[in-house]
C-alpha cells in the first residue's frame, strides 16, 4: 500500500496530539477510557478544522476529507499509545 506524505503527516500530528492529549487526561485523573475519547475527539476536531481552513483558502489549499480522517484516526491511536502503553511502562 502506497500511502501519500500528505496523509503520513496527517497521521503523525493526529497521533501526536491525541498522544498528548490522553496524557493530560491522566494528568487530571481521568479514566482510560475518557483519555482515548478525548484524544480522538481533538484529532477528529483538528482535523475537521484544518479541511475547513483549507477550503475557506482554495487558492493555496485542497480541501481532502481523507486528510481529516487521518488526522483523527491518527488521535484515535496516539490516544490509546498513550493512555494504555505508556502507563504501562511507567508508572504514570
Amino acid at each position: 500500500m502506497n500511502i501519500p506524505i500528505d496523509k503520513k503527516l496527517h497521521l503523525a500530528v493526529g497521533l501526536t496530539v491525541g498522544f498528548l492529549v490522553a496524557l493530560a487526561a491522566l494528568h487530571f485523573n481521568l479514566a482510560h477510557q475518557a483519555a482515548v475519547l478525548f484524544a480522538a475527539l481533538a484529532g477528529a476536531i483538528l482535523g475537521i478544522g484544518k479541511e475547513f481552513y483549507d477550503k475557506m483558502h482554495p487558492k493555496t489549499h485542497t480541501m481532502d476529507i481523507k486528510d481529516a480522517l487521518f488526522t483523527a484516526g491518527g488521535g484515535l491511536v496516539g490516544g490509546i499509545l498513550g493512555s494504555f502503553v505508556l502507563p504501562l511502562i511507567s508508572n504514570v
